[in-house]
């Protein structure tokens, strides 16, 4: 007599072979809402659709203080709920990391503004490299403004005559006036020539000043 096939064997016809069935994680119920935001946050998103999920069964009820308990654990997680659009997004992004970028960078802390840089450098965009290399230029720190200068390049953020006029004014004049052809070159003279552009204006003035720095 034949054994019994295994739980997960199946036999039909005197052919035996093994059933197939779902072994991953169950899909998870989004409720009709999605996430948005650029997703760099870590945030346990079943967890997330399970609170959003609570609250609308408690508010069909008109359970109404259970629906707040919901959505007060969501905001301890770090997350805020747009009913309307049906959406949800996670606090700590960019604007956040630009924030503290910014604080560091006004109180001069220009290795603590470097490490949170390097720690967040995902959420990283045009206006966080701006911030570096205001950071940098601040100290007194011309090497690191031209190096964080160049990585906002290399990112694929295009600097503006502003983070120029920043670099330029933290180097000496040779780096000055390397710069500011790089920027030349870059985005094309002030404008046309026009020189109207605030950004331009402050380049030339920070090139001046480096000029007469520089004897």
């Amino acid at each position: 007599m034949r054994p019994h096939p295994p739980s997960d064997e199946v036999e039909v016809f005197g052919l035996r072979g093994v059933l197939q069935t779902h072994r991953g994680p169950a899909p998870i119920e989004t409720h009709g809402y999605r996430r948005d935001d650029n997703g760099l946050v870590p945030v346990d998103e079943p967890r997330v659709y399970e609170l959003l999920g609570q609250r609308l069964s408690a508010k069909a009820v008109k359970d109404y203080g259970a629906a707040d308990r919901a959505r007060e654990a969501l905001r301890e997680m770090g997350v805020d709920v747009f009913d309307s659009s049906r959406i949800w997004r996670v606090r700590g992004g960019t604007r956040e990391f630009n924030a503290r970028l910014t604080q560091l960078a006004q109180s001069r802390q220009l290795s603590a503004c470097r490490a949170a840089y390097s720690a967040g450098e995902a959420l990283a965009d045009s206006r966080s490299h701006a911030i570096l290399i205001d950071a940098h230029a601040a100290c007194g720190d011309g090497q690191g403004a031209r190096d964080a200068l160049a990585a906002m390049n290399a990112s694929g953020h295009q600097p503006q005559p502003a983070e120029y006029a920043a670099a330029v004014s933290a180097g000496d004049l040779l780096a000055a006036r390397r710069l500011l052809g790089e920027a030349e070159r870059e985005l094309g003279g002030a404008s046309g020539g026009g020189g109207g552009n605030i950004g331009w204006r402050v380049l030339a003035n920070a090139f001046l000043r480096a000029c007469v720095a520089g004897g």
